[in-house]
This record gives structure tokens, sequence and C-alpha cells, in this order.
């Protein structure tokens, strides 16, 4: 069924936002299934450590506004270095910034979900979950405790308690897979460095990916995650990243790998575009 672009462009945009505000969404009202725990677990028992490595503020900084500034650097200096009127070129910015949207809004709906469907303790849970340390208090932390939510004294409130049965997936990893994947595998299509270009080159591109890692590596540090829910986001997160970049982009071996997928014309935008995937 055709769609005109200037409705088929609007639309795209509209599911990114809604994706992006239905995680939100899910992270701010839908508390997490409440699992049961024996508090003298040795894998629970790391202390909580409020300072972060990465703070959600930095995390959002390295994987969503890096690749966005990448993308809107790369195409404007192409862009003022060949002609401001060429349109194929802003038909490029244009594609680059809805794969990337679609990326982060998949992936942050894809995270927040399966966090609180699974609801896994994190390293640090006993220490925000705060038990009774009282002769009474210490019957209880050899069983398995049913619900937490009646013996923990939560010292540091209520949202760090609840945050502390959102151990998987990581969402610092699947965010840096997510987008830092992405970012590599644009550069690498944009530059086309597997046509023609040095071994170092093509090397260099991957630095992005090696940042990712060491995202990944400080949840350990930092006790927010076990090694498991680091690999599950990493690959939800590198999955979704590489997902939708394919979904727009053709791969980076293509000859035609600097050129979206959907090949419309764009001196037609609003007008009714040729070849449609």
């Amino acid at each position: 069924m055709f769609i005109p672009v200037s409705i088929k462009y609007p639309l795209e945009w509209l599911l990114v936002f809604v994706l992006l505000l239905t995680a939100k969404l899910i992270e701010w009202y839908k508390p997490p299934f409440i699992r049961a725990v024996q508090l003298t677990d040795p894998t629970i028992n790391f202390p909580y450590i409020a300072k972060q490595q990465y703070s959600d503020l930095k995390l959002f900084s390295a994987t969503v506004f890096l690749p966005f500034l990448c993308i809107c650097l790369y195409n404007s200096t192409w862009l003022a270095l060949n002609g401001w009127r060429n349109a194929k070129q802003f038909y490029v910015w244009h594609m680059s910034l809805l794969s990337f949207g679609f990326a982060v809004a998949l992936n942050g709906i894809s995270t927040e979900f399966l966090k609180t469907l699974i609801g896994k303790p994190r390293p640090d849970f006993v220490a925000r979950c705060g038990p009774d340390r009282t002769p009474k208090g210490a019957l209880i932390e050899t069983a398995i405790i049913v619900d937490p939510l009646r013996v923990c004294t939560r010292p540091y409130g209520d949202s760090v308690f609840l945050d502390g049965f959102k151990s998987t997936p990581s969402g610092h990893s699947s965010f840096a897979l997510c987008g830092l994947v992405w970012l590599t595998l644009y550069a690498y299509g944009q530059s086309r460095v597997l046509h023609g270009s040095s071994k170092a080159s093509q090397l260099l591109l991957t630095l992005p990916l090696w940042f990712a890692v060491q995202i990944c590596i400080s949840r350990t540090q930092d006790y927010r995650h076990h090694f498991k829910d680091i690999l599950l986001g990493g690959l939800l997160g590198g999955l979704v990243g590489a997902g939708t970049y394919h979904w727009f982009f053709p791969s980076v071996t293509s000859e035609k790998c600097n050129e979206p997928k959907t090949s419309s014309p764009p001196v037609d935008w609003g007008k009714e575009p040729q070849n449609i995937v």
C-alpha cells in the first residue's frame, strides 16, 4: 500500500516517540517482580555504591548523544564541503537519525520490559534491603524470604530498594552496545572503509566498541550487575543496534553501504516515492 512520504516519515517519528515514552513509563511506574531472596546469599551481599562510574547522564551522553552528534557533524560537514543543495545527503541524514531513533527506542522498551518482568536482585540487594539486624531479625536471614517488602527497612528509600530487583538485563550494557554498535556500523558504512581502506583505518573505527566494553565492565565494579546480566544486556543491545542499522542501511560490505535501503529520490519528497521498501 502506497503511503505518501509526507505522512510516512512523520508516522515513523511518532512511533519512535511512542516507544520512547512507553519505555520511560515502564521505568517510572511499573514495579518489578518481587522475587524471593535469601539474605545470606553471597551473590547479593555486595556494598551499595551511590556514585556510579557512569551515571544515567554520562550513559546518555556516551551512548545516545555521542552517536547523534556524530551523525549531525558528519552530514553537515559533508554538505558544507559538497554543497547544501544536495538533497540526497539530506535524505541520508534524515534516515540516519530515524534509524538511530528506532535503535534507542526499541532497546529502551525491550530493556525496561525485561527488567520488570524478570525481577532479579542486584549484587548489592541486601544493602538496599537493610534487613533487621536484631536477634529477632537474625532468625530470618537464613530463610528464603518470600516477601522482602515485609522484612527490609529500605535505608536508601523505596525507589532504590525496588531498583534492586532490576539486575537483568543490564541497562547500561544494553544501551552501550546498542548505541555504539550502531555508531560503529554507521562509521563503517559511510566511510566505506571495507572498500580499499587500510587495516589501521578499519581497526580505528572499532574504538566505540571498546568504549562500550569499558562501560559494561564498570557495572561489575559498581556492584550493580552480575556478569550474566551484563552479557544478556550486551547481547540485547548489540542485536537491536545491528538490527535497526541493517533495517535502514545495507551491509557494510555492500557497494552502496553509504546509501539508505529506501532509495526514493529525496527531490521527490512529498510525491510518490519509488522503490519503497
